[in-house]
């Protein structure tokens, strides 16, 4: 079970999210990322990987070699301050590079996806000042996009399908909802 959670934890790990969001999108609803097109979502797909996963990952392992930091884990609150004020800075500084030099404009979906991501990653840094919180839960911003993309998506596709009227969407998705979210109060 260990070995499991290990795994479960590296697969799902933040730094990860914002290519595997990318990936989701270019996969499923393109548009979702204009201005890029089609045609450089390899491109794009590629500096993402490099700039949210590879140059964080590089950059704890340099903590982590200089003494910095005891583990890649940072178990301790003091340990993620630093790191995570450099990943901050380097997801600022690339979105800003991507502002400036390839002309993205603020009300690009594309540079709002960019703009979430370094919300969260500065709020990561933020938090991390005053309480070691778990950046793998707040991280769920992405899985919960997810789920309600392919919510939308299931719940257009009966629509089209005919087989259920809108109301009778509105009240399965409440009823589900509600319950679902009464069993996780009760329950955790």
């Amino acid at each position: 079970m260990h070995l499991l959670a290990r795994i479960i934890s590296f697969v799902f790990h933040p730094l990860l999210f914002a290519t595997y969001l990318y990936s989701l999108f270019a996969w499923v609803y393109p548009p979702a990322l204009f201005p890029i097109t089609p045609r450089s979502f390899s491109g794009v797909l590629m500096l993402i990987g490099l700039t949210t996963f590879i140059l964080p990952a590089i950059n704890v392992y340099f903590f982590k070699a200089f003494g910095t930091i005891s583990s890649v884990s940072m178990p301790l609150r003091r340990e993620r301050v630093a790191p995570f004020l450099m990943i901050a800075l380097l997801y600022g500084v690339v979105t800003y590079l991507l502002y400036s030099k390839i002309g993205l404009a603020w009300q690009d979906p594309f540079m709002k996806f960019l703009l979430i991501i370094d919300a969260l990653v500065l709020s990561s840094f933020i938090v991390t000042l005053f309480i070691k919180a778990s950046i793998h839960a707040l991280s769920l911003f992405y899985p919960m996009v997810i789920a309600i993309f392919l919510s939308g998506l299931i719940m257009a596709s009966r629509l089209y399908l005919q087989v259920h009227t809108p109301k009778e969407i509105a009240v399965g998705a409440g009823v589900g909802i509600f319950v679902s979210l009464i069993g996780m109060l009760y329950f955790f």
